[in-house]
């Protein structure tokens, strides 16, 4: 996974009334079984479920399970030389979480797909990460593997936040007490928690 280019836009360039920044990541993924390897190390990866507390820890350990099963068994194990769309999704999401953690500092949140209830499918927003601003960020991944699925991906955002996925969402997902419980579990732990 490589940076090839990165913009920022203020917002007010769009619309006068509008704020904050939109932040553009182009990235380069040349070695895709090697990305496949970190996509299963993340996916199989249930640390985020520690700092929970015990029924939410159940939950979710219980929820996401499936779903882990089908990423890694159906997904992951059966990627070829030939990308499949639901495998293209999958690598737009969890490419886009790596980078906004290591290119902007974000906290990475498990993807949305091993904390909602159904196994996949979902109608709502891919993955989630914490901004350095204490933000909740809202994610949608498309992929083509003939034409750039970026349009499709602003269209179906625009539809969630008229229809408020992002503030149903918050409920409806463990985010925000992963979020703060991830801070105090590190406080506890002794490390430095700082937000820039």
């Amino acid at each position: 996974m490589e940076l090839i280019q990165m913009d920022v836009m203020d917002m007010s360039e769009l619309s006068k009334r509008s704020e904050g920044k939109i932040y553009s990541l182009a990235i380069c993924i040349s070695n895709v079984e090697e990305r496949v390897t970190e996509m299963y190390n993340t996916v199989t990866d249930t640390s985020w479920l520690k700092p929970l507390d015990i029924i939410d820890e159940l939950t979710y350990s219980s929820r996401s399970q499936p779903t882990i099963d089908k990423v890694v068994n159906e997904i992951l194990n059966n990627v070829q030389s030939e990308l499949s769309e639901e495998f293209g999704e999958y690598m737009v999401s969890d490419t886009a979480l790596s980078a906004l953690k290591e290119y902007l500092r974000h906290l990475r949140l498990p993807l949305a797909e091993l904390i909602k209830e159904k196994i996949s499918g979902n109608p709502g927003f891919d993955f989630h990460s914490e901004a350095t601003e204490a933000v909740i960020t809202f994610g949608e991944a498309k992929y083509s593997g003939v034409s750039n699925a970026h349009g499709r991906a602003l269209r179906q955002i625009n539809e969630f936040i008229l229809a408020k996925k992002d503030i149903q969402e918050l409920s409806d997902s463990p985010c925000v007490r992963i979020v703060v419980a991830s801070v105090f579990h590190s406080i506890r732990q002794g490390a430095e928690v700082r937000h820039e």
